[in-house]
């Protein structure tokens, strides 16, 4: 990404910090305009109208605003996130359960913001519920609390307005997945709440939990949540995973029908190291399909690598559609692809890689954005078509950042 020009006019906090005392650009925009494209059920897309004769093969913008800071938004559940450079938090899309926070439990076609505060520093869906921080590190979440999701100490209930959890404000790192919620602090402790299937905790016991709870380490880096599969950056750039292997998605060269004991082929329900090698930089898993679950990871030397289950086209390796492509160990996909930009607070919004839903996007190290995955039914990659590809291919524009998701995508200009 290219770093901004100095400005004499008004900064926030975390531009001033980022631009005049570590001297990087970590991975703020300094506002963007918004464009959608794809499939558009539940109004999705954000352009003002919930039927199929709104979904696009291109980029479209949404709404006239220049100030679109960040994205983010489920995979599965045809929702979105945004934040602005003002620190307002923003959602539109399916909602269900009221899980986006605006005190509504029903779909928006154009964003509506949520609440009046102005410190949202990010926010992520997971199922049937959201995850919010805030700049002052403390944590919030809204949504259906299925199996504690909610991490409020509570099961069952429905909350759909922002709801603290706990009083900490050492949050910096936040993600969801598959009926699982969790987060890193400033103190390198990763934390999870939610449902226990799938062997998906690292505490060695599968049972359901409503608060967040401790799992073994204090060097964590970064994590990500999939279908049943969880996966973690140490701060030394080792990579850890856990949790269902059905689709060789531990990475150990070894599934469900072909585990032994050195590639669990069954899950792990405690980290287990990804290899040897300590140059590990960012994370993504999809779950979209619990028949699907891909891994897209990059390295500090610009190499991108994906493994799991690539349904039809994402795994990236030409493959065609085939849907049962699959890799259970790392795969290099080829290029000079772009490392995270470390942001002051550390979280998802330096993200170079997006890979949650069956559209895949990469930045590459020059700063052009390459999409791959299905295209087809909706022209859910952008590229004026509907076809799906196997492997990258360069979505023109001068975009910051791209989300993919369910059968389309989302960018803010750079």
């Amino acid at each position: 990404m290219a770093t901004p020009a100095q400005r004499t006019n008004t900064w926030t906090l975390d531009e001033w910090y980022d631009q005049s005392v570590a001297g990087t650009t970590g991975g703020y925009a300094w506002g963007g305009q918004l464009w959608s494209w794809g499939y558009n059920r539940e109004g999705s897309l954000g352009l003002n109208g919930n039927n199929r004769s709104f979904d696009r093969s291109s980029p479209t913008q949404v709404g006239t605003d220049s100030t679109w800071k960040w994205i983010s938004g489920s995979s599965n559940l045809y929702m979105m996130l945004a934040g602005k450079k003002d620190g307002t938090m923003w959602g539109w899309g399916k909602n269900e359960q009221g899980m986006l926070g605006y005190n509504l439990n029903a779909a928006r076609s154009s964003p509506i913001q949520i609440g009046t505060e102005t410190n949202w520093k990010w926010g992520v869906c997971g199922t049937y519920c959201s995850l919010f921080l805030k700049t002052d590190g403390t944590l919030w979440t809204a949504g259906y609390n299925f199996e504690g999701m909610l991490g409020l100490n509570s099961n069952g209930n429905r909350i759909s307005s922002p709801t603290q959890i706990g009083t900490e404000t050492t949050w910096k790192q936040i993600n969801g997945g598959r009926q699982v919620m969790g987060g890193v602090k400033t103190d390198g402790t990763m934390w999870m709440w939610g449902t226990g299937s799938g062997m998906m905790w690292v505490t060695n016991n599968n049972a359901m939990r409503s608060s967040p709870t401790q799992m073994p380490g204090t060097t964590w880096k970064k994590f990500a949540f999939g279908s049943y599969t969880g996966a973690a950056l140490k701060t030394n750039g080792s990579l850890w995973m856990w949790g269902d292997n059905g689709q060789g998605t531990l990475g150990m060269n070894g599934n469900g029908s072909t585990g032994t004991p050195t590639n669990y082929g069954s899950g792990a329900s405690s980290p287990i190291q990804i290899g040897t090698t300590t140059n590990w930089d960012d994370i993504t898993l999809a779950y979209a399909e619990s028949s699907h679950r891909m891994i897209m990871a990059t390295k500090t030397d610009n190499t991108l690598w994906a493994w799991g289950s690539g349904g039809p086209s994402k795994l990236g390796l030409n493959f065609g559609t085939n849907q049962t492509s699959r890799r259970s160990s790392p795969t290099q996909i080829p290029g000079s692809w772009a490392t995270a930009d470390v942001g002051v607070f550390d979280c998802s919004a330096d993200s170079t890689i997006s890979g949650q839903g069956d559209v895949v996007a990469a930045k590459k190290a020059n700063g052009d954005y390459f999409v791959w995955g299905r295209g087809v039914t909706y022209g859910g990659l952008g590229l004026n078509d509907k076809v799906s590809r196997s492997s990258p291919t360069q979505l023109p524009g001068n975009w910051f950042t791209i989300r993919g998701g369910y059968g389309g995508g989302a960018a803010i200009v750079q």
